[in-house]
């Protein structure tokens, strides 16, 4: 639905050949980004309607994927598109793992 298996299995590699020095310590902050939004979600989820959440979290993830190949597309190779990748990635796995998950809270609040 939002391309989150290559974000989760293939960060690594993507940031490797994206040309991001220290990949795997940028992989393990993303994931550790995504227990944060995991965290935030819990605290939402109650007040919130699901298909508000839902729109807001696909809108988001959404915007993080375009916004990371627009970025790549004018600035290849570049050291500003390699740290813009891993800053979206990480926007991305929050949004995803905050709103678009389908956590065990969300079907307990309605």
């Amino acid at each position: 639905m939002t391309g989150s298996s290559w974000v989760n299995i293939y960060t690594t590699y993507f940031l490797t050949i994206a040309g991001v020095e220290n990949a795997f310590a940028m992989s393990v902050m993303i994931t550790c980004i995504g227990l944060l939004g995991c965290l935030f979600s819990i605290g939402f989820t109650r007040y919130i309607d699901r298909r508000t959440v839902i729109i807001i979290g696909c809108g988001a993830c959404a915007l993080c994927q375009l916004f990371m190949a627009v970025v790549w597309t004018v600035y290849p190779g570049s050291k500003v598109a390699g740290k813009c990748v891993v800053a979206f990635i990480s926007l991305f796995t929050f949004f995803y793992v905050a709103y678009c998950k389908l956590n065990p809270t969300l079907i307990l609040a309605s």
